[in-house]
C-alpha cells in the first residue's frame, strides 16, 4: 500500500493537535452506504455549479449524478473529535508539489481544489450527518495567481454553507501557515509519540538528528539534560539559532491551552533551568493568579484535586502541575513561554538528541 507523506502528516496532526479520537487516511465512499439528505444535496450541487460558472467562470464536475461524484473522490484524511459531548468532523486533502500546487492550468487547478472541498463537505453531510465540520485543502506552496482564484472561491463556499444553516468552515492552509499551524504544533506535542505508523513524525525526528550530527543550523543537541556544563552549551547554541529553534507564537494558536501546559510548559519546568525565585512564585496562589490566571498554585508538592496525576521532577524534587487550564489563561501561558526563549529553544531541541541516544 502506497503511503503519502502529506497524508501521514495530517494523520498525526488530527490525532495529536486536533485530538481526534478517530482518524482514517484515504477515506472513500462505499457503494453499500445510504446517502442521507440526497434531495437537499442535489439542490445544493445544482446551485453551486450554477453560481461558480456564472460568478467565477469555473465549470465544476463533469459528471452530473451526485452519487457518481461522491464515489469518484477520496479524502486524504478524515477525523472526528469529541468535546463536551459534541463532535467535530474534519476532512482534509493535501498536496505536496515541489514547484507549487498544480493540476494543469491554474483554472483547472482551482476547479479541482473547489471540487475536492465541495465533495468532502457533501460526504460529511450525507454520510456522517455532521453538524459541525472543517474542510481543509493544504499545500506548502500555492502560487499567487492561483490564490487569486482560490481565495474568493473558498470565501464563497463559507458564505454559501453558512446561509444554508451548516456550521461548515472551509480553509486553505499554505505557505507560512502550513508550518505555524501544522508542522510546528506537531513538533511541540511529539515528544511522547512513538507510534511506528506515524511516518511523518518519525521522519521529522530523523531529519532533526542528522541536522544535529552534520552541524547544520536547526534543532540543537541536548545531551546531558542533568549536566549543567553541557546543558549551558546547548542553551547557548539554541539561542544563537533561535530563528529556527523556537516555534513562533502562532504555532501555539493551533493547540489547546491544556496541550501547551502538558507539553511545552511541563518540559520547560522539568529542564531545571527555571530560576528558583520563579519556582517559588509558582507555588503561590496569588503569584500563579497574576502570572498564569490560575485559581490554584501552578506547582504543588502534594498534588491531589486540580493537579495532573503524573509528577514533574524539578531539580531532584517532585512537583505536580495544575490542570485547571481554560481558554482565558492561554495567552498568559504563551506569554510566559515566549518570555523565556532560551529555555523554550532548549527543550524544543531535546527530541532529536533523545532519539539519537
Amino acid at each position: 500500500m502506497k503511503i503519502e507523506m502529506g497524508e501521514s502528516l495530517f494523520y498525526s496532526w488530527l490525532r495529536h493537535v486536533k485530538e481526534c479520537l478517530l482518524v482514517q487516511n484515504n477515506w472513500k465512499v462505499s457503494p453499500s452506504w445510504g446517502l442521507k439528505g440526497q434531495s437537499e444535496l442535489d439542490r445544493m450541487l445544482t446551485e453551486l455549479k450554477h453560481d461558480f460558472e456564472n460568478n467565477y467562470g469555473h465549470i465544476l464536475f463533469q459528471a452530473s449524478d451526485l452519487n457518481q461524484i461522491l464515489k469518484q473522490g477520496e479524502s486524504d484524511a478524515i477525523g472526528i473529535s469529541m468535546q463536551n459531548g459534541k463532535s467535530m468532523h474534519y476532512a482534509i486533502d493535501v498536496a505536496f508539489h515541489g514547484k507549487g500546487l498544480s493540476y494543469g492550468s491554474k483554472e483547472k487547478t482551482a476547479c479541482k481544489v473547489i471540487e475536492k472541498c465541495i465533495r468532502n463537505a457533501f460526504c460529511l453531510y450525507g454520510f456522517f450527518e455532521a453538524e459541525e465540520a472543517e474542510i481543509i485543502f493544504a499545500a506548502p506552496k500555492i502560487g499567487r495567481a492561483l490564490l487569486y482564484l482560490l481565495i474568493p472561491a473558498v470565501d464563497y463556499l463559507n458564505t454559501y454553507f453558512q446561509n444554508a444553516g451548516l456550521k461548515y468552515t472551509f480553509r486553505l492552509i499554505y505557505g507560512d501557515a502550513f508550518f505555524t499551524e501544522v508542522i510546528d504544533p506537531i513538533r511541540i506535542v511529539s515528544e511522547d509519540v512513538e507510534d511506528t505508523a506515524e511516518l511523518f513524525m518519525r521522519a521529522y525526528k530523523l531529519l532533526d538528528m542528522f541536522k544535529q550530527q552534520s552541524g547544520q543550523p536547526g534543532k540543537t543537541a541536548a545531551k546531558g539534560r542533568g549536566k549543567k556544563g553541557k546543558r549551558s552549551a546547548s542553551i547557548a547554541s539554541a539561542s544563537q539559532n533561535s530563528a529556527v529553534a523556537i516555534p513562533c507564537a502562532t504555532a501555539y494558536d493551533a493547540l489547546k491551552v491544556g496541550q501547551i501546559a502538558r507539553t511545552m510548559l511541563k518540559r520547560m519546568l522539568g529542564s531545571g533551568l527555571v530560576p528558583e525565585a520563579e519556582l517559588e512564585a509558582m507555588q503561590s496562589s496569588a503569584d500563579s493568579k497574576t502570572i498564569f490566571g490560575l485559581n490554584y498554585p501552578l506547582l504543588s508538592k502534594t498534588g491531589g484535586k486540580h493537579y495532573y496525576a503524573a509528577p514533574i521532577q524539578i531539580n531532584g524534587e517532585k512537583y505536580y502541575l495544575c490542570d485547571e487550564w481554560y481558554a482565558a489563561n492561554k495567552q498568559q501561558l504563551i506569554d510566559w513561554i515566549k518570555g523565556h526563549p532560551e529555555i523554550e529553544a532548549y527543550v524544543y531541541s531535546l527530541d532529536a538528541a533523545q532519539d539519537e541516544e
